[in-house]
């Protein structure tokens, strides 16, 4: 994946505007959500808060610029900008590594934990959110994140917390229910994004794979078994 291509989405946008006139209303409004975005400066509280700005500049525009400005602003209201994303991105291409521990640490940067402090939006609804978002802006390299989002929040949620050590803790003592909830999420991360595509240079997609997502297990066994693919190094 291309970090710099990602991270000139949002001006390639902004041109794609400015050629097309800025005709429509919710043309204006995603010029004003792209302009907004650009603005964030720093990471913390009020950088979050304008990131909620940016998110309801396109409230009930219905396009995949639209869902392409929430994708990254849900991110940025959870905390998570550039620098997390070239982290995590670093660490998805890493092949000379672990794929275990790469993964958990992938997770740690761009997982989500607790209450949205801008929406009251849970951990899980962020995640699923962001995930529908990024997918309808048809942002290959977002879907990505969001995936891997996915799957380390419901484990940060076991873990409480974000951190690589808790992620990693938590691993070992998963109870069905929890390792239901990761199944379902991995298995959405591989049918949504995962399926069909090369693993080779993927390290989180190759874990998936490796623990059986694309074997029909049920979510339990299919989150049992990541677990134990995600430890299984370490």
């Amino acid at each position: 994946m291309n970090i710099k291509r990602l991270a000139l989405g949002l001006t390639a946008l902004t041109f794609a505007i400015v050629l097309a006139g800025c005709e429509t209303e919710d043309d204006n409004k995603i010029a004003k959500a792209i302009q907004c975005l650009d603005e964030i400066s720093g990471s913390g509280t009020s950088a979050e808060e304008d990131a909620k700005d940016c998110y309801d500049e396109v409230d009930g525009v219905d396009s995949a610029d639209a869902s392409y400005i929430r994708c990254v602003a849900i991110f940025n209201m959870r905390g998570k900008f550039t620098s997390n994303f070239i982290t995590a991105f670093q660490a998805l291409e890493d092949t000379e590594g672990s794929t275990n521990n790469t993964n958990i640490e992938m997770m740690s940067e761009i997982a989500f934990f607790g209450v949205d402090s801008q929406t009251d939006n849970s951990a899980t609804d962020d995640a699923d959110e962001v995930f529908s978002e990024c997918e309808d802006a048809d942002s290959p390299g977002h879907v990505m994140l969001a995936a891997v989002t996915q799957v380390g929040t419901v484990i940060a949620a076991v873990a409480g917390g974000t951190s690589a050590g808790a992620l990693d803790g938590a691993l070992g003592g998963l109870s069905g229910a929890d390792e239901a909830e990761i199944g379902e999420a991995a298995q959405t991360a591989w049918d949504n994004y995962c399926d069909g595509s090369s693993t080779d240079n993927n390290e989180f997609c190759a874990a998936l794979e490796d623990a059986g997502a694309d074997d029909g297990l049920s979510a339990e066994a299919l989150g049992a078994a990541l677990a134990a693919e995600l430890q299984s190094n370490n």
